[in-house]
Protein backbone atom coordinates (compact mmCIF):
# COMPACT_ATOMS: atom_id res chain seq x y z
CA UNK A 1 0.00 0.00 0.00
CA UNK A 2 1.29 3.30 -1.18
CA UNK A 3 1.59 6.14 1.47
CA UNK A 4 -0.54 8.93 1.47
CA UNK A 5 0.73 12.70 -0.54
CA UNK A 6 1.81 14.62 2.52
CA UNK A 7 0.41 17.70 1.39
CA UNK A 8 0.31 19.43 4.64
CA UNK A 9 4.13 19.13 4.99
CA UNK A 10 5.41 22.58 3.85
CA UNK A 11 2.35 24.47 5.88
CA UNK A 12 3.26 22.48 9.12
CA UNK A 13 6.97 23.22 8.45
CA UNK A 14 6.63 26.53 7.91
CA UNK A 15 4.17 27.10 10.74
CA UNK A 16 6.70 25.43 13.13
CA UNK A 17 9.44 27.87 11.88
CA UNK A 18 7.53 30.93 12.25
CA UNK A 19 6.81 30.00 16.03
CA UNK A 20 10.21 28.54 16.63
CA UNK A 21 11.70 32.23 15.70
CA UNK A 22 8.87 34.07 17.09
CA UNK A 23 10.24 32.13 20.24
CA UNK A 24 13.85 33.15 19.85
CA UNK A 25 13.11 36.47 19.35
CA UNK A 26 11.09 36.72 22.22
CA UNK A 27 13.56 34.81 24.38
CA UNK A 28 13.39 31.10 24.16
CA UNK A 29 13.79 30.53 28.14
CA UNK A 30 10.07 32.49 28.79
CA UNK A 31 8.86 30.06 26.82
CA UNK A 32 9.95 26.88 25.78
CA UNK A 33 12.28 24.03 27.88
CA UNK A 34 15.84 23.46 26.04
CA UNK A 35 18.08 21.29 26.43
CA UNK A 36 21.67 20.90 25.57
CA UNK A 37 22.43 17.33 26.86
CA UNK A 38 20.85 14.04 25.88
CA UNK A 39 20.03 12.57 29.12
CA UNK A 40 17.81 16.02 30.74
CA UNK A 41 16.14 15.27 27.31
CA UNK A 42 15.26 11.93 28.01
CA UNK A 43 14.68 12.60 31.37
CA UNK A 44 11.93 14.98 30.19
CA UNK A 45 10.43 12.48 27.78
CA UNK A 46 10.46 9.98 30.29
CA UNK A 47 8.15 12.31 31.87
CA UNK A 48 5.67 12.91 29.62
CA UNK A 49 5.58 8.86 28.51
CA UNK A 50 5.07 8.06 32.29
CA UNK A 51 1.88 10.53 32.85
CA UNK A 52 -1.10 9.61 33.42
CA UNK A 53 -1.97 12.51 31.08
CA UNK A 54 -0.49 9.88 28.49
CA UNK A 55 -2.34 6.74 29.99
CA UNK A 56 -5.71 8.28 29.36
CA UNK A 57 -4.98 9.06 25.55
CA UNK A 58 -2.35 7.21 24.38
CA UNK A 59 -2.20 4.06 26.18
CA UNK A 60 -0.14 2.10 23.41
CA UNK A 61 2.81 4.80 24.31
CA UNK A 62 2.21 4.82 28.06
CA UNK A 63 5.61 3.74 29.71
CA UNK A 64 7.47 2.92 26.77
CA UNK A 65 10.58 2.92 26.43
CA UNK A 66 11.53 5.28 23.37
CA UNK A 67 15.55 5.33 22.33
CA UNK A 68 16.16 8.97 21.86
CA UNK A 69 19.22 9.28 19.80
CA UNK A 70 22.04 11.62 19.85
CA UNK A 71 22.62 12.62 15.76
CA UNK A 72 25.53 15.20 16.06
CA UNK A 73 26.85 14.36 12.99
CA UNK A 74 23.00 15.11 11.06
CA UNK A 75 22.32 18.39 11.43
CA UNK A 76 19.50 18.98 9.14
CA UNK A 77 16.72 16.89 10.35
CA UNK A 78 14.86 15.17 13.76
CA UNK A 79 13.49 11.91 13.24
CA UNK A 80 10.10 10.50 14.94
CA UNK A 81 10.18 6.81 14.84
CA UNK A 82 7.83 4.01 15.76
CA UNK A 83 10.54 2.87 18.52
CA UNK A 84 12.86 5.77 18.18
CA UNK A 85 13.65 9.31 18.06
CA UNK A 86 16.04 10.99 16.32
CA UNK A 87 17.60 14.67 17.86
CA UNK A 88 20.91 16.84 16.64
CA UNK A 89 21.87 19.16 18.87
CA UNK A 90 19.29 22.26 17.33
CA UNK A 91 16.35 19.95 18.18
CA UNK A 92 16.40 19.28 21.73
CA UNK A 93 13.98 22.01 22.48
CA UNK A 94 10.45 21.68 23.78
CA UNK A 95 8.58 22.03 20.60
CA UNK A 96 10.41 19.86 18.23
CA UNK A 97 10.17 16.90 20.70
CA UNK A 98 6.61 16.94 21.14
CA UNK A 99 6.53 17.54 16.96
CA UNK A 100 8.63 14.47 17.06
CA UNK A 101 6.56 12.17 19.84
CA UNK A 102 3.22 13.25 17.62
CA UNK A 103 5.19 10.92 14.78
CA UNK A 104 5.65 8.15 17.12
CA UNK A 105 2.24 8.10 19.16
CA UNK A 106 0.64 8.20 15.73
CA UNK A 107 2.68 5.20 14.06
CA UNK A 108 2.46 3.07 17.71
CA UNK A 109 -0.99 4.30 17.48
CA UNK A 110 -1.72 2.98 14.32
CA UNK A 111 0.89 -0.13 14.60
CA UNK A 112 1.99 0.08 10.75
CA UNK A 113 3.65 2.52 8.18
CA UNK A 114 1.64 3.71 5.29
CA UNK A 115 -2.14 4.78 6.39
CA UNK A 116 -1.75 8.00 6.81
CA UNK A 117 0.33 10.92 5.85
CA UNK A 118 3.04 12.14 8.16
CA UNK A 119 1.76 15.59 8.97
CA UNK A 120 -1.97 15.49 8.14
CA UNK A 121 -4.79 16.50 10.18
CA UNK A 122 -4.40 13.66 12.89
CA UNK A 123 -0.74 13.97 13.42
CA UNK A 124 -1.34 17.72 13.91
CA UNK A 125 -4.22 17.09 16.11
CA UNK A 126 -1.87 15.16 17.61
CA UNK A 127 1.08 17.52 18.30
CA UNK A 128 -1.26 20.53 19.22
CA UNK A 129 -2.72 17.99 22.04
CA UNK A 130 0.99 17.58 23.20
CA UNK A 131 1.64 21.24 22.88
CA UNK A 132 -2.05 22.20 25.01
CA UNK A 133 -0.94 19.73 27.71
CA UNK A 134 2.81 20.70 27.98
CA UNK A 135 3.06 24.18 27.09
CA UNK A 136 -0.11 26.12 26.68
CA UNK A 137 1.79 29.27 25.76
CA UNK A 138 3.17 27.81 22.64
CA UNK A 139 -0.10 26.26 21.56
CA UNK A 140 -1.54 29.97 21.68
CA UNK A 141 1.19 30.63 19.06
CA UNK A 142 0.90 27.65 17.23
CA UNK A 143 -2.95 28.22 17.10
CA UNK A 144 -2.38 31.37 15.35
CA UNK A 145 0.20 30.12 13.03
CA UNK A 146 -1.59 27.21 12.40
CA UNK A 147 -4.43 29.21 10.83
CA UNK A 148 -1.94 31.85 9.40
CA UNK A 149 -0.57 29.22 7.00
CA UNK A 150 -4.01 26.74 6.38
CA UNK A 151 -2.39 23.87 8.43
CA UNK A 152 -5.94 21.53 9.36
CA UNK A 153 -6.00 19.61 12.56
CA UNK A 154 -8.67 18.10 14.63
CA UNK A 155 -9.77 20.38 17.33
CA UNK A 156 -11.99 18.46 18.71
CA UNK A 157 -9.97 15.76 20.86
CA UNK A 158 -12.88 13.49 21.32
CA UNK A 159 -13.34 13.05 17.75
CA UNK A 160 -9.27 12.84 17.02
CA UNK A 161 -9.71 10.03 20.44
CA UNK A 162 -11.95 8.40 18.13
CA UNK A 163 -10.51 8.74 14.97
CA UNK A 164 -7.12 6.62 16.53
CA UNK A 165 -8.95 4.16 18.45
CA UNK A 166 -10.21 3.51 15.25
CA UNK A 167 -6.97 2.93 13.97
CA UNK A 168 -5.87 0.22 16.55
Amino acid sequence: MNKPRDSQRSKVYTAELNVRSEIDNIGRNKFEKSFLSIEKTKKYLQKILNSSWMKKYFPHVYCINIQLKDVRGNRRWARGGTYNIDLPLWARREIVILHELAHTILLREQRHYGQCASHHKEWAGIFMMLLKRWNREVFELMKISYYLNRVKWIKNYNKLYKLIKDLR
